[in-house]
């Protein structure tokens, strides 16, 4: 009926796609830039051959930017957006028109433009110009893959973009109302081919995707092919239809072996689909005894807050009741190993741990792989290190007792990811309902550490 309507071009259904950290449920697939130069070869693009952005701009379309970030602060040299040409084609833009349908004031394109930067910036999805985190819940994702992007190198991080010179272009689509809506990204995505920007980055979408959507959506998608852009979307942080299934074992029935579920819009026309693949390092807290570092997996992050010196005991065994007789853990870290069968349960690990007074728990591994997350029991802090780190902690303490001095949570370390190089477990593949092989290439998506909120770093 609406498509009937006089002056009416078009008509579409709207697509609501969630915010990157809603679609990691429970943290287990939640959304690090420490050392994946390693494996772009970012530095030797850098250094030999002088490719470091420069020249260069890189759409973000996703939750915005905390603009007073120290690693988007440098300006880069030759900066090709430029406040004139964001004059120029002011009056065409989205931004313009959405803003003034709402606004009483008129935009300007100083309005825009924030620095050499950041040379444009809008809240499509609030009509608005504020492109922070600072008002909204929808996370700061979106500095996260900005710093990904495009970081300037800074003495006082590791970290840096793999385009350090690049400029930054926020389109935030997820805000006070929501987001994304499909009307926000096609708006961006205009203002992008009228801006003439190089690159486009969305980590948004929606599981099991299509390839085709309604007409006027396709036409824009359509417009990046002509006009020499790279759309670049994630290919989905939900790696199978099977996740979470009734069996219990995440797999599908070898009678119905289907398995795509990659993300639309990443499979629209135009778009290049973009996988996971972990890092070589993996960016994490950590505690010291002596001079050792210790990084460990703690979920709720309630280690830190314990901060200072603690004496540690050794606690024989898994952790059980039998394996504290005789010891005193009473306002000291008790230290046990994994394991010791379904009756000696992460949680009952803790249980046993805080009915003899510790304050906090340390399980160690009992086999040299990964670090894993435990559930947080509630009982007291808990973290998860690993079965080298468990042995250095015994040798380190006298009849079974050490010192343990737990830091902050600022204090993190680098530590060689047991992963490093192989595909995410969460990345979405399998082709969509047209038999397109997808996705179309890789890139480092596991434990990325970048640009956080108020100036800090994180893991995501």
């Amino acid at each position: 009926q609406i498509r009937k309507l006089d002056n009416v071009k078009s008509a579409y259904v709207c697509s609501e796609y969630l915010a990157p950290e809603a679609v990691a449920s429970e943290g287990e697939f939640a959304p690090n830039m420490y050392a994946t130069s390693e494996i772009f070869g970012s530095a030797q693009t850098w250094h030999s051959l002088g490719y470091t952005g420069q020249g260069m701009t890189v759409a973000v379309l996703d939750t915005g930017l905390d603009i007073d970030h120290p690693s988007f602060v440098d300006a880069p040299a030759n900066p090709r957006l430029t406040l004139a040409d964001i004059e120029s084609v002011l009056t065409e833009l989205n931004a313009y028109i959405l803003f003034n349908e709402t606004s009483a004031i008129p935009l300007e394109a100083e309005d825009l433009y924030y620095n050499e930067k950041v040379p444009f910036g809008f809240n499509y999805v609030d009509c608005g110009l504020d492109i922070t985190h600072d008002y909204d819940q929808q996370g700061d994702h979106g500095s996260h893959v900005a710093g990904t992007v495009a970081a300037n190198r800074l003495d006082t991080t590791p970290v840096v973009g793999v385009a350090p010179d690049a400029q930054i272009i926020v389109m935030k689509l997820f805000g006070q109302n929501g987001g994304a809506f499909t009307d926000d990204i096609l708006a961006a995505i205009e203002d992008c081919i009228l801006m003439n920007i190089d690159v486009i980055n969305m980590s948004l979408g929606a599981p099991a995707g299509f390839t085709e959507d309604s007409v006027l959506v396709q036409e824009v998608f359509g417009r990046i092919l002509e006009n020499d852009m790279m759309l670049a979307i994630a290919a989905g942080n939900i790696p199978s239809t099977a996740l979470g299934n009734a069996l219990g074992t995440d797999l599908n029935y070898t009678s119905d072996p289907d398995n795509g579920i990659v993300n639309s819009p990443s499979t629209y026309l135009g778009s290049t689909s973009v996988a996971s693949m972990e890092n070589t390092h993996v960016m994490m807290n950590y505690f010291t005894v002596g001079d050792a570092k210790i990084p460990y997996v703690d979920v709720n992050f309630t280690f830190p807050k314990l901060e200072g010196t603690y004496e540690y005991v050794m606690v024989p065994g898994f952790g059980r009741v039998e394996d504290y007789e005789g010891l005193d853990v009473h306002g000291k870290v008790a230290v046990v190993s994994r394991g010791g069968g379904d009756n000696v349960t992460f949680m009952v690990k803790q249980e046993n741990a805080f009915n003899n007074g510790a304050v906090a728990l340390v399980v160690y591994n009992n086999t040299d792989s990964n670090y894993l997350s435990m559930y947080d029991g509630g009982f007291l802090p808990n973290v998860f290190i690993s079965q080298a780190d468990g042995a250095k902690m015994a040798a380190a303490a006298t009849d079974g007792v050490g010192i343990i001095n737990i830091l902050p949570i600022t204090a993190e370390t680098g530590v060689p990811s047991m992963n490093a190089g192989e595909m995410s477990s969460f990345s979405a593949w399998g082709v969509p309902s047209d038999l397109q092989l997808m996705p179309d290439v890789s890139a480092p998506g596991g434990n990325i550490y970048s640009a956080t909120q108020d100036g800090t770093y994180g893991t995501m």
